[in-house]
């Protein structure tokens, strides 16, 4: 039996091995029971959080937006029944549960909007020039009182620059993840000429982003802090090689700055009191959460009932165009154009307004926001760190930062052919007469 020799020189026994092998066995066991502490706590604060917060017994979402400046008035009891049925859903990790429920609270909240004659509309984001308003007048216009605005003016120095030909022969080799029609797959950035998947997109991508950071200088984040007076966090790219892909409906806690670079893009936005309209469901990471609905250009008339009665808010963005996205605000996007590339930089701040308790709560109450996106968000936050801090261990698999997190997982994607398996008959009565296009 030989020995080997530690680092000071000393020679190791059998014996030594032994020990050093108990103490790691110890160490992992006792960050196996901190974490079950940990999430044990979490679930307890999250229980708090649901019980005492005044929202949550309303039918406002939040405390600080009237949902009748916007028209949506539902009675107390179908609010809260909608509550439960997502919360209990976010926790079980199951969207396809309670469909029976879901359904019953659904056709009481079409058949009310159609007692009091609500109907949709489709109204402009505004732009503004970034040389006309000084910065605390955008901070209390747009994110103290949240909602997105177009930002012209600003200066962007990659603008005819960058384009996706031009990532594709510097950055090739990098690999990166991939959208497909079905699923997401983990390439080279050169796939993107190799692949005819018609629904290929890559977005929020950190790995070039990563190799490459001296790329974001020529964006000015940095200008934008007096604005919106929050710390970010993260930057990714977006490319896109085919007209017509795009982000489905989703929102997410934090906000964006978001960089249209080449290409044209179409922005919908819903105010997030519109969530009861947009048959929410809830994601893996809980990094965000997603809806049935799927992509706005692809919503036919009738199949969402519901969307179909909710104020909607519509923009084409421009190379140069910079728009902010507030927190909680739900959108989808489609690129106009056969070549795309953006940027989106992600803000949280610690005094940002409390937009959906509901999804908060569910948050609170999941374990797997806290091992990963509580670990990416709030400690970078806390620490001062600004991006790109260190890749993270997701399912197994090293990536950078929270880009497998915030892309769309298999759980959301199963039912988007087949919402009908999520809400149940109340969308199985629409599916033949407006199929949905994906």
């Amino acid at each position: 039996m030989t020995s080997d020799a530690t680092s000071d020189g000393r020679i190791s026994s059998p014996e030594d091995s032994g020990a050093a092998v108990q103490d790691g066995f110890v160490k992992r066991l006792k960050c196996r029971l901190l974490a079950q502490a940990f999430t044990q706590l979490n679930v307890l604060s999250g229980l708090r959080h649901y019980i005492f917060s005044p929202a949550l017994y309303r039918v406002a979402l939040n405390d600080s937006v009237c949902s009748a400046s916007y028209g949506l008035d539902l009675p107390l009891r179908t609010a809260l029944a909608f509550k439960a049925v997502f919360l209990l859903r976010s926790i079980a990790g199951r969207n396809d549960i309670l469909r029976r429920a879901a359904s019953a609270v659904c056709d009481r909240m079409e058949a009310h909007l159609g007692r009091l004659g609500t109907e949709g509309e489709v109204r402009p984001v505004e732009t503004i020039d970034l040389s006309t308003i000084a910065p605390e007048d955008f901070y209390e216009r747009f994110v103290r009182d949240p909602r997105p605005v177009v930002i012209r003016g600003a200066r962007v120095d990659v603008v005819g620059r960058w384009s996706v030909d031009w990532f594709l022969e510097h950055y090739g080799e990098v690999p990166v993840y991939f959208a497909l029609r079905d699923r997401h797959v983990k390439k080279p950035l050169g796939f993107f000429r190799e692949s005819n998947d018609p629904e290929i997109y890559l977005h929020n991508s950190e790995n070039i982003l990563f190799h490459d950071p001296a790329l974001l200088e020529g964006l000015h984040i940095d200008r934008f802090g007096p604005y919106v007076r929050k710390e970010n966090f993260s930057c990714q790219l977006f490319l896109g090689m085919r007209r017509g892909t795009g982000a489905p409906f989703h929102c997410a806690h934090y906000s964006n700055l978001f960089f249209n670079i080449e290409g044209r893009k179409k922005w919908t936005f819903l105010n997030p009191v519109y969530t009861y309209l947009m048959y929410p469901t809830s994601t893996s990471y809980k990094a965000y959460v997603a809806s049935s609905v799927g992509l706005a250009h692809r919503v036919s008339p009738g199949r969402f009932p519901l969307y179909d009665r909710a104020v909607r808010h519509e923009v084409e963005l421009e190379p140069g165009d910079v728009l902010f996205s507030p927190g909680w605000w739900w959108h989808s996007v489609e690129n106009l154009t056969e070549r795309t590339v953006a940027v989106a930089t992600r803000h949280v701040g610690r005094d940002d307004p409390p937009m959906n308790d509901l999804f908060r709560t569910s948050q609170i109450l999941s374990s797997r926001l806290n091992g990963i996106v509580r670990q990416i968000l709030y400690d970078r936050l806390m620490s001062g760190r600004r991006v790109y801090a260190q890749p993270y261990a997701l399912d197994g698999e090293e990536v950078s930062d929270f880009e497998r997190a915030t892309h769309s997982d298999e759980s959301v994607m199963t039912f988007l052919d087949r919402p009908e398996m999520v809400w149940g008959e109340h969308l199985a009565r629409t599916a033949e007469r407006a199929p949905v296009e994906r």
